[in-house]
């Protein structure tokens, strides 16, 4: 290989390691989010939606967290650099369940595991180097 050919190969496995830790840092925020989200129906863990690049509408009929993490799960798979993930749930009384409002979780879920987000990212890309 020569040298140009060389700096192609690095900037690709760069881009690659960057694209890996990425998906992996989402996929364990997410993840954090729907497992925090008090239960009671199972109505709210089964809500969140993932979108890339759109904004989830409306409410689902679905229930529990399995439905939300595959979701999640495939959604992240297909992620490229740039785009956006959106991870929401339109339930009318997910805002107080956030705000506290259940034993099961005084703190709330999403801005809980969004303070988290650096050292979720940093170990992502600890991770993604090895």
């Amino acid at each position: 290989m020569g040298f140009s050919a060389d700096i192609r190969a690095f900037v690709e496995k760069t881009k690659k390691s960057a694209e890996n830790a990425f998906k992996s840092a989402v996929l364990e925020l997410g993840t954090r989010i729907i497992t925090r989200t008090p239960v009671d129906t199972g109505l709210a863990r089964g809500n969140w939606q993932t979108r890339v690049n759109d904004t989830p509408g409306g409410v689902v009929d679905r229930k529990g967290e399995g439905a939300a993490l595959a979701e999640l799960k495939g959604a992240v798979e297909g992620v490229k650099m740039g785009d956006k993930v959106i991870i929401a749930n339109n339930l009318s009384y997910i805002l107080p369940l956030e705000h506290g409002t259940s034993k099961q979780a005084p703190n709330g879920m999403a801005a809980l595991s969004v303070r988290e987000w650096p050292d979720i990212f940093a170990a992502a890309v600890r991770k993604a180097k090895q």
